[in-house]
């Protein structure tokens, strides 16, 4: 009697997990790798390169678990705060454009190399903060291009901090922050950036071998979409 017990278990084990296949599973709606791994460790791995931009492709790592139909997916996300922002203004007396690096606490930052042109200006004329931080760029430099006119949209500034206490490049648009007109700018250096962490969920229905989308949410960058069983090994 034990012996029949033990094997109706096992079985009923068997049947159970087999709900869910392990290994590589391709996203529907795509021909472009957006595969989604499933180890026997309860650890899942998904790439998605379905954009057309390498720099927004994601990788996504996790655990898993079933109950009944459903498989949850969990990992964790983290977002960190910009480290740099601008303040700008205006002096109509003043011809030159004016750049002020300054660390949160008011402490200025020198030797920080600094650009300030259009985005098809070739060649960058760079320039480094005194002790005060600041730097000034003629702004006659400022306009200089292969047109008449630099729009704001197209005006960058570009600049690098190395120092003991912090590293960071930025290339930003200045139509994000300011009219084109101002010439007065102060970058505030962030020296700790908050680092915000978050555990995200995702559920699944599972069904002939498919995984389909129960549980959508607006603030993924891409939505996962569902996927098919594709392989037992990892990989393509």
């Amino acid at each position: 009697m034990r012996h029949t017990t033990t094997i109706l278990l096992l079985l009923f084990c068997q049947n159970l997990f087999g709900q869910i296949k392990l290994g590589t599973y391709s996203q529907i709606d795509t021909s472009l790798y957006a595969d989604l791994q499933l180890f026997p460790d309860n650890k899942f791995d998904f790439y998605d390169t379905r954009n057309g931009s390498c720099f927004v492709w994601t990788h996504t790592v996790g655990q898993w678990k079933s109950i009944n139909d459903t498989i949850i997916f969990s990992w964790q996300s983290s977002w960190t705060e910009n480290s740099d922002s601008i303040i700008s203004s205006k002096d109509f007396k003043n011809k030159n454009v004016v750049i002020t690096f300054l660390y949160d606490n008011g402490k200025p930052i020198s030797n920080v190399q600094v650009s300030l042109s259009c985005i098809f200006d070739n060649d960058k004329k760079k320039y480094l903060t005194d002790k005060k931080g600041k730097v000034i760029i003629p702004q006659k430099q400022n306009d200089s291009s292969n047109e008449k006119t630099c729009p704001g949209f197209k005006r960058m500034l570009s600049f690098d901090v190395k120092n003991r206490i912090i590293e960071l490049s930025s290339n930003t648009s200045l139509d994000y922050y300011a009219d084109s007109l101002n010439n007065i700018l102060t970058v505030v250096i962030k020296r700790n950036p908050k680092t915000t962490y978050k555990t995200e969920t995702k559920k699944y229905l599972i069904k002939d071998n498919t995984l389909i989308d129960i549980d959508p949410k607006e603030f993924y960058n891409f939505n996962w979409g569902d996927f098919k069983f594709a392989t037992t090994k990892y990989g393509r």
